[in-house]
Formats: C-alpha cells, sequence, structure tokens
C-alpha cells in the first residue's frame, strides 16, 4: 500500500511513529473509541498525518480502553479526535469520570 503524499510538497510521507492512539470523542469531552494508528511526517515541511487504522476501535465500555489510553499517554502518544472543528479550536479535555 503506498505510503501517504504531502500534497504541498509532493512528496511521500515518513513514519514518525506506530501505535499512535486516535481517541474518538462521541461529543467534546466524552471519550468514546480508541484507535490504533500510525503517524506519518513530511519530511519537507513538517505536516503530521494519522493512518494506518487497527481494523477495530476498543469502545469506551470495554475493560481495555483506560488501559489503553494510559499505554499510548505514557509510551507513544494521545491524539484526539473531535467532531467539529469548533471543539478543536475550543480544546475540551475529556471527561474519564463516567467511565469508571
Amino acid at each position: 500500500m503506498p505510503r501517504p503524499v504531502c500534497v504541498k510538497c509532493q512528496i511521500q510521507m515518513r513514519v514518525k511513529q506506530n501505535g499512535v492512539g486516535l481517541l474518538e470523542l462521541a461529543t467534546p469531552n466524552r471519550p468514546y473509541k480508541i484507535w490504533s494508528s500510525d503517524l506519518f511526517k513530511c519530511p519537507v515541511c513538517g505536516f503530521e498525518v494519522l493512518t494506518g487504522y487497527s481494523d477495530n476501535a476498543i469502545h469506551h465500555s470495554s475493560e481495555k480502553f483506560m488501559k489503553n489510553i494510559e499505554y499510548c499517554k505514557k509510551n507513544t502518544r494521545l491524539v484526539l479526535d473531535y467532531e467539529k472543528a469548533e471543539d478543536a479550536v475550543l480544546k475540551y479535555e475529556p471527561d474519564f469520570s463516567n467511565l469508571a
């Protein structure tokens, strides 16, 4: 499978990190699912993108959910997926208290 290409620089992006967590939010501060993905970076301009998602996400009701979040925070990286652009601008923080 071809690697992502930076449209601006017209060059293949390079893998920067594997196993990055993508935390999908149901609402601006409510975690829903976590996906494993690969972080690619343009070697020219530095633009980054996530791709190469795992086949299955881990749902918030799973026992593995919080363990995966903590693993990503500690060992790789955790990226938040806001549904709406205005939510991303406001930078809501996920509330994990209702998952315990």
